[in-house]
């Protein structure tokens, strides 16, 4: 009696409290998570302020491409008593002076560092913004892996309950028959033990469907969050693959492509800055200096009598100047700078093929796998069906007396377990399609 009791309250916990929780929570669907998970994610906050001061920096003042001009002030002021007999200015002489002066310079041609360091920043500015495109995909990418994990365990909670339900039927039928005196303790004792193990799978599916929860409430940025069901079920992927066309736009769409392109591009503009030195510079360089001094001496001129009073006077500059410079000979600094330039384009190629090569060979591979997952699932689809045929063959069987419990329980452990290699091959599908979208730049949609 008392396991009977034991039983049913698992029974309860597993299957009827499960859907009041449920419909006390609400429902998130993949585009909800993955739009939470774009606006609290750190990382692509950080890229997003590194795009900005990008964008800040791509300008021609930045570059060198304006003049400069400057307002400069100067003021000194002295104050000397002075009692010197052999002078003849003796007393207090209290004296000043300022300086304003309006300088303007202008780099006119400096061998077309102007022109490459604009093209330079533009390109940085593109290279940030490919990391905000990478770091906004991976984001997406973690969140649907995530979500589709979650999906897969409500789908092994499914499964496992349905397989209880079935150990349930058992036991309930079994008790009836021993009422009747049709079965046998042993019967009895058996089909419990089913349940037993079976309520242990419910339990344990449980469990990993709330740390797969917790696991996309963490790719979401936010783990202490209010819980929340995924929305519908493991549904097949829909995605018809054209291998040269997810090849093409793999190149000129994957922000780690792009940015490695961009790389290239940079590393080409660094050694035209660099030959630029063999070039003349020529600038422009105009101003004014307005001065002004003060002078005022407490005492008298032992010439005339009078007193010397206050002394002023002014200064007016104006100037404009070329100049120009052009290196002649530096044993061979700019010639080696240029080599090791060179060298770095050649670098930045090299990692760019390198880069190339590694995601065409991931998506070849990825491209195997989901072709041979889709046959898997051909076959499972055959085999589910069979298994499922099978079961209710043996169930009327065993109600007839011409199958032992024993062969009973195989076959429904086989059909379920037919159903988890199904249901677990379509999850496969789906990781192998976010990662095939992922390769080919598709997830910055979102």
């Amino acid at each position: 009696m008392m396991n009977r009791i034991l039983i049913s309250f698992i029974v309860i916990v597993g299957l009827g409290f499960g859907p009041l929780l449920v419909n006390a929570q609400s429902v998130m669907s993949m585009d909800q998570c993955v739009r939470i998970a774009l606006e609290k994610d750190l990382q692509r906050q950080i890229a997003g302020l590194q795009l900005s001061i990008a964008g800040i920096n791509n300008h021609g003042s930045v570059a060198g491409r304006y003049p400069m001009v400057s307002l400069n002030t100067a003021g000194q002021g002295n104050l000397n008593d002075q009692d010197n007999p052999a002078s003849i200015l003796n007393g207090l002489i209290q004296s000043g002076n300022a300086n304003v002066s309006l300088d303007a310079t202008w780099l006119v041609f400096n061998g077309f560092r102007v022109k490459y360091n604009l093209k330079q920043l533009g390109t940085q500015e593109e290279q940030a913004r490919a990391r905000l495109n990478d770091a906004g995909l991976q984001t997406v990418r973690r969140v649907m892996l995530a979500y589709l994990n979650a999906e897969w365990q409500v789908a092994q909670v499914d499964l496992t309950r349905d397989v209880l339900a079935l150990s349930q039927d058992l036991m309930a039928y079994q008790e009836l028959r021993r009422e009747l005196g049709q079965a046998l303790t042993q019967q009895v004792l058996q089909s419990r033990d089913a349940v037993w193990s079976d309520s242990s799978a419910v339990v344990t599916a449980n469990l990993n469907l709330a740390v797969s929860k917790n696991a996309l409430k963490l790719a979401m940025g936010d783990p202490s969050m209010s819980d929340f069901i995924v929305d519908g079920a493991l549904n097949l992927p829909s995605q018809v693959w054209d291998k040269a066309a997810l090849l093409q736009q793999m190149l000129t769409q994957n922000p780690q492509i792009q940015e490695a392109v961009l790389g290239e591009q940079v590393a080409a503009l660094q050694t035209r800055m660099t030959q630029a030195a063999f070039y003349p510079q020529f600038g422009i360089s105009a101003g004014g200096v307005l001065s002004g001094t003060v002078t005022s001496l407490d005492g008298n001129n032992p010439f005339t009598g009078e007193p010397f009073g206050t002394q002023t006077g002014s200064n007016r500059n104006l100037y404009v100047g070329v100049t120009g410079s052009w290196p002649i000979y530096d044993a061979g600094i700019r010639r080696r700078q240029v080599s090791v330039n060179r060298l770095q384009e050649q670098i930045a190629s090299v990692s760019r093929q390198a880069l190339s090569d590694q995601l065409q060979s991931q998506l070849d591979n990825l491209m195997t796998t989901y072709q041979t997952l889709m046959m898997n699932l051909s076959i499972q689809e055959e085999q589910v069906a069979n298994a499922q045929q099978n079961l209710r063959m043996a169930e009327d069987k065993f109600r007839l007396g011409q199958l032992s419990i024993f062969d009973l329980r195989t076959v429904q452990l086989n059909a379920a377990q037919a159903a988890q290699r199904r249901i677990s091959t379509i999850y496969q599908l789906r990781v192998q399609e976010v990662e095939i979208l992922s390769l080919s730049g598709e997830l910055t949609a979102f």
